[in-house]
């Protein structure tokens, strides 16, 4: 049996930095979560909240590691995310409440 485990993150959307909505096109969400989470990973934006979906992961992820990325992400598409430990060098920190999901499948491996 190999496992599989599908994980989502969701929390708050937080208000938009920019004046309009051009840095939440969805091919620019895409772009961003691609380069941050690679093809499989999905984030999709509410006017309420954020999701990040990942469904199909060979391995459970470091969720702290994840919740971080997502919000780096978030800031890169100008949203504005909370900074923890100093305005220039500190870390992005998704905005609260969050919710984090994890789904675990045991499949069959070939003989």
């Amino acid at each position: 049996m190999s496992r599989k485990y599908a994980v989502t993150i969701t929390c708050r959307r937080p208000a938009n930095r920019a004046r309009d909505d051009w840095h939440v096109r969805p091919d620019r969400v895409a772009h961003t979560v691609q380069t941050f989470f690679g093809e499989s990973v999905e984030m999709t934006l509410s006017p309420r909240k954020v999701q990040l979906c990942a469904p199909d992961l060979a391995y459970l992820p470091d969720l702290a590691s994840w919740e971080a990325r997502m919000a780096t992400v978030m800031h890169c598409l100008y949203l504005d995310v909370p900074r923890v430990g100093g305005s220039t060098s500190g870390r992005y920190e998704l905005p609260t409440p969050m919710r984090v999901q994890i789904k675990v499948t045991d499949e069959p491996t070939a003989p």
